[in-house]
């Protein structure tokens, strides 16, 4: 322990060895702070990224969602129009691809 002192206190009182350790001393906490920036820069791209990714994922599922009540509407439609001209019912759920209830509840909304 006394070395220890003996050798802070020599450090201490050489001029040129303050010197060099404020040097590395700032250095390091240089490092450290480059270090914390580029986290920080990592962790803005990556949310960019995320953000970008989660848009065109979103866009994708909103196309194929959208297509198929398209086509539920479409089938619909054309339920109405095949009910309205006096088709079976069964011949109806046949050709539009809506189920036998789903052709019901059409034909009864029409009553």
């Amino acid at each position: 322990m006394a070395r220890a002192i003996n050798k802070l206190q020599e450090i201490s009182a050489d001029e040129k060895m303050r010197e060099a350790y404020r040097a590395r001393e700032k250095a390091r906490l240089d490092m450290v702070s480059k270090l914390k920036y580029a986290r920080r820069q990592g962790r803005e791209e990556g949310k960019e990224e995320g953000k970008k990714e989660g848009k065109v994922i979103g866009m994708e599922e909103g196309k194929v969602i959208g297509i198929e009540e398209g086509k539920k509407q479409r089938d619909q439609e054309l339920a109405k129009k095949l009910l309205a001209d006096g088709l079976d019912i069964e011949l109806v759920a046949k050709y539009t691809d809506l189920s036998l209830e789903e052709v019901k509840d059409i034909a009864g909304n029409m009553e």
